[in-house]
């Protein structure tokens, strides 16, 4: 749940085997008064609908008109056509009159003040995706709503991860699934917000495992400002590293620095041999800043068994690293810097292949010159279908032209540029008469803004200063 909700990370992953466990049998005599009175006692246990004091509380307003939808209404009579078979710590499974096909009812007493808030919002904020739970009908009396939803047999999915040992393909693909419906209610720009395992229910066959999103209501409150789509994307990468590891991350994110939550990541993979890219990809989805988290459409494109491209096209590879560089992050900015102080060979080579293409000198060239410049300096010669994609990330300021300094920046051996000796030179260089590397030692040696490397250092580390070991990470970090 990482940073969705106000639960631990070891909160996160614990088992809700006991949310679903059936505590009564059928039972025909539940009708009447006798059936509501069990469902109340029931939904006392619910959590109530909570709409927090900074987005605004609703008012009770007993008159207040619940809006329905074109297809949705809401119904009387439920205690008359329904009947209770067992009940689980916040819903009961019931089953039609005269019919043996049964629903999931949860229900939400009026008397709450943010009741038909939620009701409302459940009518007017429809989900239709295959893998979400579906919303079937909601029925009211003097006291209760009482909301249906489609009923199957399924395992919680922290049940099915005990008795099912995943390699790194069946992880990807439960993954994947939850990527993709995860992915649609952002898409209908809704946010999850409260994400663990058995979020997801999960039905197994002979020859595949569907999986189904089966707690939706959070979707439906009002979530404080700070929690956005950029939790569900953390939320997701913690399950997807215990989809990995068999087990949940175990240092607290938001008590933690990048680093630190880094070096946990990066020992669990290289002990378990697990490749890099994932352990990235992973990184990239957890990290403590939510602005510097991906989106879930840049965690589909990264995916480790889904739309890969073949790593052993040299274009291809290019374009797995390039895809999240940012031009404007330290990383970058360190790196031209290197480039052009300790590499100027290099540099040079680079600068000469490149002013071959300038025609007119105004250090930019066009995108066909692009194409071939960039085949020229990564020596390689085939596949050439993702090379628009390459050139359309590497140019941010005008679509029809590339700089030399991003050139250089893209097309520099990174043997070179991780060198033990340049990595230390270079460090030396611009770390301050204590050793560390800072904004001010930077800005002596980097003309540029001091608070716009203010912002930029900010985006790498929670403190003031960067250590040997923390700068050649950075680096790394940029193969």
């Amino acid at each position: 749940m990482g940073l969705c909700s106000s639960k631990t990370n070891k909160e996160l992953i614990q088992s809700n085997n006991n949310n679903n466990k059936q505590v009564g049998q059928e039972n025909n005599s539940f009708h009447g008064g006798s059936f509501v009175n069990q469902l109340q006692q029931k939904s006392s246990l619910i959590q109530t609908p909570i709409f927090h004091q900074n987005t605004g509380s609703i008012q009770q307003q007993s008159s207040k008109v619940i809006q329905q939808g074109p297809e949705l209404t809401i119904k009387e009579g439920f205690l008359e056509n329904y009947r209770m078979v067992t009940q689980s710590l916040d819903y009961t499974i019931v089953k039609q009159i005269n019919s043996d096909i049964q629903y999931k009812a949860y229900v939400y007493k009026k008397l709450f003040q943010d009741t038909e808030e939620l009701i409302n919002r459940i009518i007017s904020m429809p989900l239709n995706h295959k893998f979400i739970i579906k919303l079937i009908d909601i029925y009211k009396d003097e006291q209760n709503y009482f909301v249906l939803y489609e009923h199957q047999n399924m395992k919680n999915l922290s049940e099915y991860l005990k008795v099912n040992k995943l390699n790194i393909e069946s992880a990807g693909i439960i993954f994947n699934k939850m990527i993709d419906i995860i992915g649609y209610l952002h898409s209908q720009t809704y946010c999850h917000g409260a994400i663990h395992l058995d979020t997801f229910n999960c039905i197994q066959n002979q020859s595949d495992m569907n999986l189904f999103l089966v707690q939706t209501k959070n979707i439906y409150l009002r979530l404080p400002t700070k929690i956005t789509q950029k939790n569900d994307v953390q939320a997701l990468g913690l399950i997807g590293f215990q989809l990995l590891t068999g087990h949940p991350f175990r240092i607290m994110l938001n008590k933690s620095s990048k680093w630190e939550i880094k070096k946990e990541l990066n020992e669990e993979f290289d002990c378990l041999k697990l490749p890099k890219k994932i352990s990235k990809l992973i990184m990239k989805m957890i990290n403590p800043i939510p602005l510097h988290r991906l989106s879930l459409q840049q965690v589909k494109e990264m995916c480790w068994i889904q739309n890969q491209i073949d790593l052993r096209d040299p274009i291809g590879n290019s374009f797995q690293k390039l895809k999240y560089i940012k031009f404007n992050s330290l990383t970058s900015i360190l790196t031209y810097y290197i480039v052009e102080r300790f590499l100027q060979n290099e540099k040079q080579k680079l600068t000469n292949l490149f002013n071959q293409y300038d025609i007119d000198g105004d250090g930019r060239i066009d995108l066909l010159e692009f194409f071939q410049l960039y085949l020229i300096a990564t020596q390689s010669y085939q596949n050439k279908k993702n090379s628009e994609k390459i050139y359309e990330l590497l140019d941010e300021d005008d679509r029809s032209q590339i700089t030399l300094q991003q050139f250089l920046i893209v097309a520099i051996d990174k043997e070179l540029l991780l060198n033990e000796n340049v990595i230390s030179s270079s460090y030396m260089s611009l770390s301050n008469k204590n050793g560390y590397i800072t904004v001010k030692s930077i800005n002596k040696k980097i003309d540029i803004e001091e608070q716009q490397l203010l912002e930029i250092f900010s985006e790498v580390t929670d403190f003031d200063r960067l250590n040997f070991l923390e700068y050649k990470q950075l680096l790394q970090d940029y193969e």
